[in-house]
């Protein structure tokens, strides 16, 4: 257990407004406020993808996913992060036809990220632009994804296509982007018609999405140039559930 850190992340945007009237709110990473006390814990984060291990339930056979995952409950009144129990990851083959049915286990994130300061100013950020604000607390998970392109061999963000989570909410938070194209994050109705769309390049450039009233996806990612080696996309991903 660890509490809300003393430096906390802010933004002049009104997501919660953002998330009552239209489901998602998309803001550029120069709005996420991050105080000199944070941005430490921000590099060890970010440093943390070189290690990511490969996702081994692709069943395209893939090798350009890399993954970490944890449980977490947050409590808003007291500050309170707690890492939770972690059967894994399970996503009904509804919401997701490429991989779900299946419980899925991943890496736990390394300790200096799972109990970094950076981290738990995010979830507390997160969850205070969050409409329930009367959840005791909050059943929190948190994705580490690296997605790897090869020269001659596109990495698949989303291969799953436009889909839902499963969730209550959703967040999804680039960290970095080397040596890619594309990348194109969709938000879609319910009915898979385009709302709106953007390419994430910058730290902290987000969607915040009612995971039951939107639908979102990405395009698949290619190299920039060959010579350069590997391209690689870096994301924080997490779904928020009151309980």
């Amino acid at each position: 257990m660890f509490s809300r850190p003393t430096a906390a992340l802010s933004s002049p945007v009104d997501i919660t407004g953002d998330l009552v009237r239209t489901g998602f709110c998309v803001i550029p990473g120069s709005s996420m406020r991050v105080p000199t006390a944070l941005r430490s814990s921000l590099k060890t984060l970010m440093a943390s993808y070189d290690r990511l291990p490969v996702d081994p339930h692709l069943p395209d056979g893939g090798r350009y996913r890399y993954r970490r995952h944890t449980r977490y409950t947050y409590r808003p009144a007291s500050g309170e992060l707690l890492v939770a129990d972690n059967p894994g990851y399970f996503q009904t083959v509804e919401n997701n036809a490429f991989v779900g049915g299946q419980l899925r286990a991943y890496e736990e994130l390394t300790g200096e990220v799972r109990e970094g300061a950076f981290l738990a100013a995010l979830i507390a950020f997160n969850v205070g632009q969050l409409p329930h604000a009367e959840a005791e607390q909050w059943a929190v998970q948190v994705h580490c994804v690296r997605t790897v392109a090869h020269d001659g061999l596109p990495g698949r963000p989303t291969p799953e296509g436009v889909h839902r989570d499963g969730c209550a909410y959703v967040s999804v938070h680039m960290l970095s982007r080397h040596n890619i194209t594309g990348g194109m994050t969709g938000v879609y109705t319910p009915d898979h018609e385009l709302i709106t769309e953007k390419v994430f390049t910058e730290c902290l450039d987000s969607f915040f999405g009612d995971d039951l009233r939107v639908r979102h996806g990405v395009g698949d990612v290619s190299v920039t140039d060959g010579s350069l080696g590997e391209g690689t996309r870096d994301m924080v991903l997490m779904s928020y559930d009151p309980m």
